[in-house]
């Protein structure tokens, strides 16, 4: 989506919520090192 438009150069991503109680929140890898289902699909954009 945002590839599709003139005045978008580049994006980068902002970690909002740290991950609780078993919850991904919105990090792109694990504490592990591995990436969340949200770093996957930022890969995959």
């Amino acid at each position: 989506m945002l590839d599709s438009l003139p005045f978008v150069e580049r994006y980068a991503w902002f970690h909002f919520s740290p991950p609780t109680d078993g919850q991904e929140g919105t990090a792109l890898y694990a504490s592990d090192g591995t990436r969340t289902t949200v770093g996957a699909a930022y890969r995959a954009a």
